[in-house]
């Protein structure tokens, strides 16, 4: 088991998740992070904004209300794991379902497209002793769940908006505008300079085709035989997973109120919600590392009606402090906790 497994993790090595791939996908992380906050600087420069001053004077009861929602979020993450993992291996512990998640925010963080999520939770789930169609299949329901409450919790937000009259269109169009403009902007930049960007992004094209094709059909032959496990399941493993990844969201967007909070912003409640489940919905398909500039420019053009402009550049800071780079960090550690004790991922 162990051989066989170190076989496979040394296969990844030449997936998205190489050391090179991740080298790649900080840099792209910085850069697209320091872009939009750029973006959201100028925006706001037409204010006196003193981002510093706010940021010291941020109420300290109000972040660490952001700081325990962001626990909760990321043990619930865990916890979905756990749900569908353990109907295949009842030995499958909570900590690991935590574990699985971290890689999952560590991985999606740093590498192009978010394409190292999958691998990274594959890497502990087998790590785990999970068989790969087990794997697959936990990934592939969890993965499922997270958009569907993704999408209904958007659509749930655009709905809203809607029917109180507090859709402003102007914004929403300059959001997909800007939305729009950074992935042509991605997209000339791989026109222009092709072989560069084919080599920067080695590995965005998935795993080698043929290794990685042959392992998805030979777990795709047992497919039907884990689906089945699962819609028999007593737990109802796929309702309950969609249902936490609900909560996750909900949870992701009580840290911006919070978050507001803390600077003395006070968002309407449902209002403040419905526009975040939008943003989530758009930042968790977007091309870059952890959704960075995406998710920057989004905020100037989904929450513009609710925060200052002269606290705009403060309030989008924290928002992905909580929302996103703590994550990021809390499974980097993880990774890196693991390679040290074991030399290899996933512990």
């Amino acid at each position: 088991m162990t051989h066989r497994l170190s076989g496979e993790l040394s296969q990844e090595e030449r997936s998205p998740l190489s050391p090179r791939n991740v080298a790649i996908g900080i840099g792209l992380f910085l850069v697209f992070t320091a872009a939009g906050l750029a973006a959201v600087a100028w925006w706001a420069s037409r204010s006196d904004a003193e981002v510093i001053s706010e940021l010291t004077h941020a109420s300290k009861n109000f972040l660490f209300v952001a700081l325990l929602l962001t626990v909760v979020e990321a043990i619930a993450g865990g916890f979905r794991i756990w749900v569908l993992a353990r109907e295949t291996l009842p030995g499958f512990r909570i900590r690991d379902g935590l574990r699985t998640h971290l890689y999952l925010l560590f991985a999606a963080g740093v590498t192009p497209m978010q394409l190292g999520g999958g691998p990274a939770q594959y890497i502990v789930l087998r790590s785990r002793g999970l068989k790969p169609h087990d794997a697959l299949a936990v990934l592939s329901i969890s993965w499922v769940g997270g958009m569907v409450a993704l999408a209904l919790l958007g659509g749930g937000g655009m709905a809203y908006l809607a029917a109180a009259g507090r859709i402003d269109v102007g914004a929403i169009v300059g959001t997909l505008l800007f939305t729009v403009g950074f992935l042509v902007g991605i997209g000339l930049a791989i026109t222009v300079f092709p072989s560069t960007v084919t080599r920067l992004l080695y590995g965005v094209k998935g795993m080698r085709r043929g290794r990685v094709g042959h392992r998805i059909l030979r777990a795709a032959a047992h497919y039907r035989r884990t689906i089945r496990l699962f819609a028999q399941s007593k737990r109802t493993a796929w309702a309950i997973n969609t249902g936490i990844n609900i909560l996750m969201v909900l949870l992701r967007g009580a840290t911006g109120l919070a978050v507001a909070a803390s600077l003395g912003i006070l968002f309407p409640p449902l209002e403040g919600m419905a526009r975040q489940m939008i943003q989530f919905a758009v930042i968790s398909v977007a091309p870059s590392p952890a959704g960075s500039g995406v998710a920057e420019l989004t905020t100037v053009g989904l929450m513009s009606s609710l925060v200052p402009a002269s606290w705009m550049l403060a309030y989008t800071v924290l928002w992905r402090v909580f929302t996103s780079y703590i994550g990021v960090f809390a499974g980097a550690f993880t990774v890196v906790r693991d390679l040290v004790a074991s030399g290899r991922p996933g512990g």
